[in-house]
C-alpha cells in the first residue's frame, strides 16, 4: 500500500546498519530537487508510527532539502521479516562486508535469530554469516562508528582495520582518535597499515597516535628523495651496462656452441638492432657527457 507520511512519523531504528555516503547523498539530493522522490521507501506500520525499513538514503536527502514529507509503501510482514526482504531486493548499491555484518549481528543479537536461521533466510552459506559476524565483533566500536560516518571507508577497514585490530585492537581505537575527525583515503589508510606492520612497538605507538603526522612526514621523505632526471637517467644507463655484461657472460660460456642456424639469425638481428641502437646513444651522448 502506498501512502504518503510526514517523516516525523518514521521510527528510524535500523539507521546504524548503514554507511554514510555524502557523494551518494548529493547526488540523490540533487535528484530529489529536480525531479521529486521517484522510488517509495519501504516502511512497517508501527502503532501510529512507521518502522523505516529501506529509503535511509532518500529520507535523509529530503530533509536535507528541508522537505517534511515522504512517499512509502508499507509492507504487511513482520520486522525481522522486512529487514531480510529488504536486504535480498537491494539493487540500487552494493552493500559492503560490513554492513552486510551489521544486519547478521542485529538479526542474531536483536531478534534472536541462529546463525543458521539467519543464513537461511538470507540464502547464504553459514560459512559466509559467520565472516560477516566475525567482521563486526572483531572492530572496535570507535572504527565502526568512523565507517558509518564516512571518515574511513569500508573497504579500507576491511583491508587494513580488522587485520590491525586482530593484532592489537587498542592501536584501532587509538588510530581513530588521532584522527581527529579527518577523513583518510583508503590509500593513506594502507600506507599506515604497511608502515605499522613494518614497525617495532616504539614507531608503531608513534604512528596511530599521529596518523596524519606520519603521513605529512612520509609525504616530505617521498618528495625529498625523488630522483631528478639526470639520476633516473644514470640509473637506465646502469641498467644498460648490467645487460652488457650478463651478455658478454653468456657469449664466454658458449651460449653459440652447437646453435642452429635460425637460432644464430635470430641473434644476429638482434644484435644489428642493439649495435644501432648504440650508436644513435653514443652520438646522442657524446656532446652532453664529456667522457662518452
Amino acid at each position: 500500500m502506498a501512502i504518503t507520511l510526514e517523516i516525523e512519523q518514521l521510527v528510524l531504528r535500523y539507521a546504524d546498519l548503514r554507511v554514510v555516503e555524502p557523494g551518494r547523498r548529493a547526488r540523490l539530493a540533487a535528484s530529489l530537487a529536480a525531479e521529486g522522490q521517484r522510488e517509495p521507501v519501504l516502511v512497517v506500520q508501527e502503532g501510529h508510527s512507521y518502522l523505516l525499513i529501506d529509503g535511509y538514503l532518500r529520507v535523509d536527502a529530503l530533509r536535507k532539502l528541508a522537505l517534511d514529507t515522504v512517499e512509502a509503501v508499507v509492507i504487511d510482514v513482520e520486522e525481522v521479516d522486512a529487514l531480510v526482504l529488504s536486504w535480498r531486493l537491494q539493487r540500487s548499491r552494493r552493500r559492503s562486508a560490513i554492513e552486510d555484518g551489521w544486519l547478521v549481528q542485529n538479526l542474531v543479537e536483536c531478534h534472536a535469530l541462529s546463525q543458521t536461521e539467519v543464513a537461511r533466510r538470507l540464502q547464504r552459506s553459514k560459512g559466509w554469516i559467520s565472516e560477516r559476524l566475525a567482521l563486526v565483533l572483531v572492530l572496535p566500536k570507535e572504527v565502526q562508528d568512523a565507517v558509518r560516518t564516512g571518515q574511513i571507508a569500508a573497504r579500507g577497514a576491511m583491508r587494513f582495520l580488522v587485520p590491525m585490530a586482530r593484532r592489537v585492537k587498542a592501536h584501532c581505537v587509538r588510530l581513530i582518535a588521532g584522527l581527529k575527525g579527518e577523513k583518510l583515503s583508503v590509500s593513506e589508510l594502507e600506507r599506515l597499515y604497511r608502515a605499522w606492520l613494518e614497525a617495532d612497538d616504539e614507531l608503531r605507538g608513534r604512528i596511530v597516535d599521529q596518523p596524519l603526522l606520519y603521513l605529512k612526514v612520509e609525504a616530505v621523505e617521498e618528495k625529498r628523495i625523488e630522483p631528478t632526471p639526470l639520476q633516473d637517467l644514470a640509473t637506465m644507463l646502469e641498467s644498460i651496462s648490467g645487460s652488457c655484461r650478463r651478455v658478454r657472460k653468456r657469449v664466454r660460456e658458449g651460449v653459440f656452441a652447437g646453435a642452429n642456424t635460425a637460432d644464430r639469425v635470430t641473434v644476429g638481428r638482434s644484435w644489428r638492432e642493439t649495435r644501432l641502437a648504440f650508436e644513435g646513444l653514443i652520438e646522442a651522448l657524446s656532446t652532453e657527457v664529456t667522457d662518452a
